[in-house]
């Protein structure tokens, strides 16, 4: 089974590079980065969100099922950047037999 998580998770006390945190007192910070460990989650987003930080995420089980990531301007008022992603991912249509009587 294969999962996306994606929004604005405010978790400044992370380096998404190395999965380091930065302030070892941030509680919260320990905790997200100890669930994403556990269920094997990767982090997809590499660029600022809001100022210098990355704070709005893409997380995925399968890196994979993202095809491309872009960190687009801010939307609307929000002080923080649109994330925009392509998924890599065809979905099956089964379709019903006609039946003629």
């Amino acid at each position: 089974q294969k999962t996306i998580l994606c929004g604005d998770f405010n978790i400044r006390h992370i380096n998404w590079d190395s999965n380091e945190i930065i302030d070892n007192y941030d509680k919260i910070a320990n905790i997200f980065i100890e669930f994403i460990g556990q269920n094997q989650l990767n982090q997809l987003v590499t660029e600022p969100t809001r100022e210098n930080s990355i704070l709005d995420l893409v997380l995925t089980s399968d890196s994979g099922i993202v095809r491309t990531i872009k960190v687009r301007e801010n939307f609307s008022t929000s002080d923080h950047k649109m994330i925009e992603f392509e998924l890599n991912y065809r979905v099956k249509i089964i379709r019903k037999p006609k039946i003629y009587t």
